[in-house]
């Protein structure tokens, strides 16, 4: 992974928008994201202050500490620059920019190199779609940002819809720009358990069809299985939490946790590729308790 060491000088031009605006902010993106995918940067990068939190332009909540966020210093610069970008072209249609995912648990890796970030607007227009594409096409096959776009007055009706997603996301994440509707969120009890219980069956059925699609391939079985572990990390945290099992973040924290919640030995899960079969087997086990368990809450409700 190579490590950021630049860092952007941008002058302070508050009352500056249109074209003009855009344009600077997409040049001054650009050129970050490039040092960031290793490429080097075009002869207008301007490349050598600090970037920071607190030198965002002001209308920010103070983010005094993220919630248990671990995002690395290199995945913060070019976020904080995203926002700075994502600001200057949307204007007051920016609600705020969070991010979530692997990167800020911990989990960022030689096989996990994507960036999350939900990009909160007031109104989802065409033109503001035009004006973020830009932007967010700075990625390459290795590393993605990818953004999840919510319009702000929607999220307290998909809460249902969501739960889990929503609930991974106010426990973990970190404010890059604006204003933060997870910090606050409540979801109710019963939204989240069907959530998690929709979760898990549906990571089982997944599973049933690759013992059909997948069989003559190991390669891809332990493609499978991988993603499938990944995919329910989310819905197994939330569960834990649920029960009042303390769990940290990552992958790895999650799943033995679990395992020790269920009586399932994880350590194939955490080296699918040395026995996809056995990974399977095993993750099968993991979901077909838990999902009894989230029908059947008993006396942790």
């Amino acid at each position: 992974m190579r490590e950021i060491r630049c860092r952007t000088r941008i002058k302070r031009q508050d009352q500056e928008s249109g074209p003009k605006a855009s344009q600077r902010a997409l040049r001054r993106y650009t050129q970050l994201v490039l040092q960031w995918l290793g490429q080097p940067p075009g002869p207008h990068a301007l490349i050598d202050a600090t970037l920071s939190a607190a030198s965002l332009e002001g209308g920010d909540e103070v983010n005094h500490h993220a919630p248990q966020s671990a995002l690395p210093p290199e995945a913060r610069t070019v976020l904080h620059d995203l926002g700075r970008a994502l600001r200057e072209v949307l204007g007051a249609n920016l609600v705020g920019v969070v991010a979530f995912g692997a990167a800020v648990r911990g989990d960022w890796g030689a096989d996990r190199n994507d960036l999350e970030i939900a990009v909160v607007l007031v109104n989802d227009t065409p033109a503001s779609f035009d004006q973020m594409r830009p932007l967010l096409r700075g990625s390459n096959e290795e590393r993605q940002i990818k953004a999840l776009v919510l319009v702000d007055s929607e999220i307290p009706h998909s809460l249902d819809c969501f739960s889990v997603l929503f609930d991974d996301i106010r426990r973990c994440h970190e404010l890059i720009v604006g204003h933060n509707p997870f910090a606050s969120m409540q979801i109710p009890y019963e939204h989240l358990r069907v959530g998690i219980e929709h979760n898990l069956h549906d990571a089982t059925l997944r599973l049933r069809g690759a013992r059909f699609e997948e069989a003559d391939s190991r390669e891809a079985l332990a493609h499978t299985v991988r993603r499938t572990v990944r995919h329910v990390r989310t819905a197994l945290h939330a569960l834990l939490c649920l029960q009042h099992v303390s769990s940290g973040n990552t992958l790895g924290e999650v799943l033995d946790r679990a395992g020790h919640v269920y009586g399932i030995d994880v350590r194939p899960l955490l080296d699918v590729n040395a026995d996809p079969r056995h990974a399977l087997e095993t993750l099968n086990a993991l979901l077909r308790r838990s999902a009894n368990d989230v029908d059947t809450p008993g006396d942790w409700q």
